[in-house]
């Protein structure tokens, strides 16, 4: 019997599933919203630019290549369009904007959009209960923890060794989000004091490429602007 094909995680969806807990019946977010929705935000604009679809010029993001359109319906018009192809299809048909402003318009569609990609790739199920005032309430879990566990435990793995063995792009673009939206803070466990976390990951940010460093930088502005209007410090 064949085994069943593992699908391959996008950084948005590393990203999700590492700030979600899964120890329980129903995943729970570990980031406030407002937070979570930069993160997301950022990691589809990290996967644009990792897929040479976006590009960066003096801190403004333009679309490298427009999507040609298919079936004689425009882009953004077409059923069944992944996430990202919404995303860059937005920031083809509009002018060139600066990082934060993309990261504003996106974070409304990047959870609802990288959780239904998840869903569809039978990464994430749907689990129908009631809310204790009554009426019915669809929350979420993952069809295999140690599975959804991955993009946390490749992270821990990337910090915690001083040689780490996986320093791809999008596992070091990973633990740049984790750093940079707070996250880091909120996972179980580290075998090191929290400066030290957070030094070693600025340490691996630093080796990125330019249009991610500075995408990075960007989203660690904007969750501490989204935080203090929030009143969270």
């Amino acid at each position: 019997m064949s085994r069943a094909r593992v699908p391959r995680l996008q950084l948005a969806d590393e990203f999700f599933l590492a700030a979600h807990g899964h120890e329980a019946a129903r995943m729970r977010p570990r980031l406030l919203p407002a937070v979570l929705d930069l993160g997301l935000a950022g990691a589809l604009l990290g996967e644009l630019i990792m897929m040479n679809r976006l590009g960066q010029l003096d801190g403004y993001l333009l679309a490298a290549v427009r999507p040609p359109e298919r079936s004689g319906r425009p882009y953004g018009e077409r059923e069944g369009d992944t996430i990202t192809d919404q995303v860059l299809d937005l920031i083809a048909g509009k002018p060139a904007q600066p990082v934060s402003v993309w990261l504003g318009q996106i974070r409304h569609l990047a959870a609802d959009g990288v959780r239904d990609r998840l869903v569809d790739a039978g990464v994430l199920s749907e689990v129908t209960g009631r809310k204790w005032w009554g009426g019915a309430m669809v929350e979420y879990r993952a069809l295999d923890p140690n599975q959804a566990m991955g993009p946390e435990a490749g992270v821990f793995g990337l910090v915690s060794s001083h040689r780490p063995l996986d320093t791809n792009l999008q596992a070091v673009t990973l633990a740049g989000l984790v750093d940079v939206t707070g996250l880091r803070t909120k996972m179980p466990a580290w075998d090191m004091g929290a400066s030290e976390v957070h030094h070693r990951m600025v340490a691996l940010r630093s080796g990125l490429p330019a249009p991610l460093r500075g995408l990075l930088a960007d989203l660690e502005t904007a969750v501490g602007a989204a935080l203090l209007s929030s009143g969270h410090h």
